[in-house]
């Protein structure tokens, strides 16, 4: 008996997981147009990324290196 409420246990999970994965969500599934496909598409500095659907021209975010961090702290003091 024992054995057979595991069975159906796990039976029954795969079927609500089936039954809540396959269902589609309403609305159509538009095609993603790219704006870029590099950064030379793109006007002044901004930079081509891709954001998960298709690629856009984006301000680029400064990511200063630690070294860079204590050079420029080395000049101002």
């Amino acid at each position: 008996v024992k054995s057979n409420k595991g069975f159906l246990l796990g039976l029954f999970l795969i079927v609500i997981n089936f039954f809540f994965v396959s269902l589609p969500e309403p609305g159509d599934c538009r095609l993603a147009r790219s704006q870029c496909c590099s950064d030379c598409d793109c006007r002044g500095d901004l930079k081509c990324c891709f954001n998960g659907c298709g690629s856009r021209c984006v301000k680029p975010q400064v990511k200063l290196l630690y070294w860079e961090v204590s050079r420029i702290k080395l000049l101002y003091e």
